[in-house]
């Protein structure tokens, strides 16, 4: 199994990622026309929450002692998988138009 702290360090690498990627499609969306920018907005946030959302757990996991992570862990990765999710979803909406 893996260990609490690479599992960690993979999650803080991946969110230091998102958090770059937001940062490009926020700049994406002021070349957006305003008749579509509220959807693009929408999207991003719903992205900000889900990443504040894992960037929460990040920490919770911190607090979890090495004998009680993996109980922890399966959680993590469910929501891990949601945003990944919305980040492919955002994506594809920002490259369609």
């Amino acid at each position: 199994m893996e260990k609490k702290s690479e599992y960690i360090e993979k999650l803080k690498h991946k969110l230091e990622e998102w958090n770059a990627e937001i940062d490009v499609l926020e700049s994406k969306l002021k070349q957006v026309q305003t008749d579509k920018k509220w959807r693009y907005t929408d999207k991003i946030q719903n992205l900000k929450e889900k990443r504040d959302d894992m960037q929460q757990k990040l920490s919770e996991l911190y607090k979890t002692s090495d004998e009680a992570w993996g109980e922890f862990k399966t959680g993590m990765d469910q929501a891990w998988e949601s945003l990944r999710e919305a980040f492919k979803n955002a994506r594809a909406h920002f490259n369609k138009d």
